[in-house]
């Protein structure tokens, strides 16, 4: 297909054709879907699993049966040899997929780190701000625990608040 100076790239229209529609994003099938396998993941009888928590034996169960894991798995944990196989075993294109989608994620990890910084002020009759210092994951996860989320650059992340947490 060739373009010419005439061709159009896009339809003008007129601001009164212009139609206001706002989609919910999320397929409310799927929606459903996600929240069942969350529920099932974090429901345990065991009483020393805190309510809310994913239980590993449940992981475990649920792995299974959406067929993530063989149903002979001990483990869902995998040792790095077993990903570096997994990794080496892919095409071509599968590879390199992988690897865009790391640079991506460690491109908006860092951006997102980088946009939280000390800060200080002067007031009157001093100053006032906060610290970025490094928050544990125990702490982290009591915190976004409410979120019931968990983003990538979520993990291991100097968090401003993370002050709170160590006095």
């Amino acid at each position: 297909m060739s373009v010419g100076n005439n061709d159009k790239y896009l339809t003008l229209i007129n601001s009164d054709q212009v139609k206001l529609e706002i989609k919910d994003p999320v397929d409310p099938t799927a929606l459903a879907q996600a929240k069942d396998i969350i529920q099932e993941l974090r429901s345990s009888s065991d009483e020393s699993i805190p309510k809310g928590t994913v239980h590993p034996a449940q992981l475990m169960k649920v792995g299974k049966k959406l067929g993530d894991l063989p149903e002979d798995s001990t483990s869902y944990i995998a040792t790095k040899e077993e990903c570096k196989t997994a990794f080496d075993g892919l095409s071509d294109v599968e590879r390199q997929s992988l690897v865009n989608i790391h640079a991506r994620v460690l491109a908006f990890a860092t951006a997102q780190r980088m946009s939280v910084q000390d800060c200080e002020i002067e007031i009157p009759g001093g100053k006032a701000g906060h610290t970025v210092s490094s928050c544990s994951g125990k702490y982290m996860a009591q915190y976004y625990e409410g979120f019931n989320l968990c983003l990538p650059s979520f993990l291991d992340i100097t968090h401003p608040f993370s002050w709170f947490f160590d006095h």
